[in-house]
């Protein structure tokens, strides 16, 4: 069940992914296997995040890494961290996503994430403005990811990552990286890292001045009933028009 929902979830899918978890979950409950529990809650904060639910997110997140701390889970408390982190993040409560991207730097000298996990840590430091720091933890990633099977989903997320670090000096060659990661991406139908890669993409545009892409974004994610990347997407576009004085 958890594979499935997982499938629905990197494909899009976001209704069905948080049916299923939500249907197993109590079972799962019942049977009291804390590992299973925190890994099915996992799945379905991040389905919630993706739903733009981001209360509900928080909530299942922060009993997810109880759980893990609980049973010394120490790899995947690492990685339930990152989460916490893009939470905050997102709810612009910038002191406690450096605070929890701190605990996890610290966290990665004893343990080790994998590697779509680095890239979201990545993402957070950039987006604190923490270049150097986000260089390194993708390097990490990249280094990770070549130890390890292929997995698509994985590499296109490290992909967009770097390309977002790479943006901060040349937006030229982010957005080559971003469009290679798309077509990449589009390959295996992995519809969320479709979104991210665009929206990587929009927000270096905006700061040339160009929101089209982030507005057709914003409305193809609405109407694919994406509703963090359709909240992120109309951001662009405000954040840009608050910058030119022009809303």
């Amino acid at each position: 069940m958890n594979n499935l929902a997982l499938l629905d979830l990197i494909e899009g899918r976001l209704d069905e992914a948080r049916a299923k978890l939500e249907e197993i979950l109590p079972i799962d409950r019942k049977m009291g296997r804390p590992a299973v529990i925190a890994t099915r809650l996992g799945g379905l904060s991040r389905v919630l995040f993706q739903q733009g639910d981001i209360n509900a997110a928080e909530k299942i997140n922060d009993e997810e890494c109880a759980i893990l701390q609980s049973i010394k889970a120490k790899a995947d408390i690492a990685a339930c961290h990152v989460r916490q982190a893009e939470i905050a993040w997102t709810r612009s409560d910038t002191a406690k996503a450096q605070s929890i991207v701190e605990s996890v730097v610290s966290e990665l000298k004893a343990t080790s994430v994998p590697p779509g996990n680095l890239a979201n840590l990545a993402v957070v430091q950039l987006s604190l403005g923490n270049a150097a720091a986000a260089a390194q933890t993708i390097e990490m990633a990249r280094k990770s990811i070549q130890s390890r099977a292929f997995d698509p989903d994985e590499s296109a997320g490290v992909a967009i990552a770097e390309a977002r670090i790479e943006g901060v000096g040349s937006h030229r060659t982010a957005l080559s990286k971003l469009m290679r990661a798309q077509s990449d991406a589009q390959k295996f139908g992995l519809t969320l890292r479709i979104f991210e890669a665009r929206l990587a993409a929009a927000e270096i545009q905006s700061r040339q001045g160009n929101t089209a892409d982030a507005a057709n974004l914003a409305r193809e994610a609405t109407e694919s009933r994406l509703a963090l990347f359709a909240m992120k997407a109309r951001s662009i576009g405000s954040t840009t028009l608050r910058a030119s004085g022009l809303n």
